[in-house]
Parts: C-alpha cells; structure tokens; sequence
C-alpha cells in the first residue's frame, strides 16, 4: 500500500516515471521494465527502467517500440483486452510463442499490465526477467496491479 501512496504523491512528472518504474521492477522481480503512455497518434515509450544489483537505471524516452524492445503481440493484447498478461515461463509454448521478442531473446517471465485512470486506459506496464521462471508471483501481480491503478 505504500507504494500506491508514494507514486500518487509524485507530482513532478519524472520524479513519477521514476517512482513508478523503480518500484514496478523491484515488485515484479524484473531486470528490465518498459513504460508505455497513449498518445493521440498511439503508444509511446516514455521510459525504460533496467534493474542491476544495486539499483535501477532510468532511461527516459520517446519513441515507439520495436520487436527488439519487447513482444508486440503481448502489448497489442493489453491494449486491445484492457487486460493483465502474465507469461510465467515465455520459453513455454503459449499463444505468443511465434512472436520475434520471445523467439530472439530468452525472456523468461514476461508481466504486461495496463494502467487504468478513471476507467480509461492510459499506458502499458510491460516487465520481464530473463533469467528466471515464475518470476511474477500472485502477491507480486496483486501489489502491480493496485499501483497501475
């Protein structure tokens, strides 16, 4: 709960980009976490956050993704669904599987959650972990989705 209450306290646009990312990755178990915002001609990345041991890297950005960055099927799914997706193992056969980020990387557990305001989809949280399975527990998820709210 104090995560929903420390980025809801966040008015300086950076400084929330940075609390949001910083504190979806260390939840989520994840190395690496991308931060989509709709805009009027589509999403757009605004930040990518990469997790070391000792910290979070905040790399803020402006662009828009490629099958490089992330699996497009999953975000495509988010937007389109409105819906949490969660891979626990992107290595396992799913309904990505055929996807060119999953094929060429050996992301392992991969969590897209759409952010929600006022009922309206405004972004896309996407993380992933490529070194561990059953990265994103229950709990974990629950915590992701309360902050993306």
């Amino acid at each position: 709960m104090s995560a929903h209450l420390t980025v809801s306290g966040e008015i300086v646009y950076e400084n929330l980009v940075r609390t949001l990312l910083t504190i979806a990755v260390e939840h989520a178990g994840a190395e690496r976490g991308l931060l989509f915002l709709l805009r009027g001609d589509g999403q757009r990345i605004e930040a990518e956050a990469i997790a070391s041991r000792d910290a979070v890297e905040l790399n803020l950005r402006h662009g828009v993704a490629t099958p490089a960055q992330l699996p497009g099927s999953v975000l495509d799914c988010v937007l389109r669904t409105k819906d949490c997706v969660l891979l626990d193992d992107a290595s396992a056969p799913t309904q990505f599987s055929a996807d060119e980020h999953i094929r060429g990387k050996p992301a392992r557990s991969i969590l897209c959650l759409p952010l929600v305001k006022q009922a309206k989809l405004i972004g896309v949280l996407y993380l992933e972990n490529q070194r561990a399975p059953n990265v994103s527990t229950p709990a974990r998820v629950a915590v992701l989705k309360l902050l993306a709210s």
